[in-house]
């Protein structure tokens, strides 16, 4: 709830004029425009997460632990992308790793997709195919948004057999009648162990899960 009251301290009001069935936008902030409060906005944020992290610090007892993470391009916070980084900078480079990637939309960030093309390890990526696309039949350019992530993923797999990597990357496209992909959120099993420690990220991206490799065998892609 505080997270959502910064932002509403940075957004439009919407009143309704109830004899014409007109709404107006009124701006809520005193301090700052509408034009000049990201530096503001972002401010308030990092103090937000510093006192967050101050008041539930990592080392505890508990089976599980929650770490918040705000990521914002416009804003400068990109706390999620330096944790997927550190994430496959430390963990891809394990015993026989075997990396999941699931996301409804596939736009796998740049330097994501070079993690893939200069890895040794194996990939699961699984994406949602045009017809389980949420914009798909949608009319207008939106309609065309599914064929633009077929273009990305064509894009992605050209840059794969660049990098000779065809037989550790195995894309596919998931698809049932009358269904919509959204899923997005798996444990991280670094290395083989009896009690392996998980990690989940959950967000408007993507989610990976590290395991270890199955036998290799031969992979290429699906739709």
């Amino acid at each position: 709830m505080d997270f959502l009251r910064i932002f509403s301290r940075y957004s439009y009001k919407v009143t309704a004029v109830e004899e014409d069935g007109i709404y107006s936008l009124h701006w809520a902030s005193n301090s700052c425009s509408e034009s000049s409060f990201m530096s503001s906005l972002s401010q308030e944020l990092r103090k937000f997460q510093d006192e967050f992290r101050t008041a539930s610090p990592s080392e505890s007892s508990s089976d599980v632990e929650l770490f918040p993470m705000i990521q914002s391009g416009p804003l400068s916070i990109r706390e999620e992308e330096v944790a997927l980084s550190t994430l496959f900078n430390g963990v891809i480079s394990s015993e026989e790793p075997l990396v999941d990637l699931t996301s409804g939309y596939f736009a796998l960030y740049s330097p994501y997709q070079h993690q893939v093309f200069n890895s040794r390890c194996r990939w699961r990526i699984l994406a949602a195919s045009p017809l389980a696309n949420g914009f798909y039949g949608s009319s207008g350019i939106s309609g065309r948004i599914p064929d633009g992530y077929t273009i990305l993923e064509e894009r992605f797999w050209s840059g794969v057999k660049q990098a000779g990597k065809q037989e550790l990357v195995d894309l596919r496209e998931w698809e049932r009648p009358g269904w919509t992909y959204h899923a997005k959120g798996d444990p991280i099993f670094p290395r083989p162990n009896p009690q392996p420690a998980d990690a989940t990220f959950q967000g408007s991206g993507f989610a990976p899960r590290l395991m270890r490799a199955p036998p290799r065998q031969s992979l290429g892609l699906q739709t």
